[in-house]
């Protein structure tokens, strides 16, 4: 996945409840804190756009959905989309997910439609 350059008042705005908000499996919380204070400082916007491609297909694995702290110690942000999916087409927060306490943040859909562009 390509960097993209960003602000830094983008880069301020981008907090673990985006994150949390966008994952699809919110179990233990502390312990996924604890794994996004130790991701290196700018990669947020990526962490988070891909986490809106992959959203799907996490939703999909149901019970196979890693947890939120594995899938950012192992940098699960950078594996490949499988290739039998077209994510592009996916509105990430449309999908509804049982038990799904909040919706996308707006500036985090605001940043990811900026980022597609």
């Amino acid at each position: 996945m390509q960097l993209v350059e960003k602000s830094d008042a983008t880069h301020e705005a981008i907090t673990f409840d985006d994150f949390w908000a966008l994952y699809p499996r919110r179990e233990a919380k502390k312990d996924a804190r604890k794994a996004w204070s130790q991701i290196s400082a700018g990669r947020e916007i990526e962490i988070l756009t891909a986490l809106a491609a992959w959203r799907p297909t996490l939703i999909q694995r149901g019970d196979y959905c890693p947890l939120p702290a594995s899938w950012l110690r192992g940098e699960r942000f950078e594996d490949e989309l499988p290739g039998s999916s077209t994510h592009a087409s996916h509105a990430p927060a449309a999908i509804p997910v049982k038990g799904e306490r909040s919706a996308m943040p707006d500036h985090v859909r605001a940043m990811i439609a900026r980022l597609k562009r």
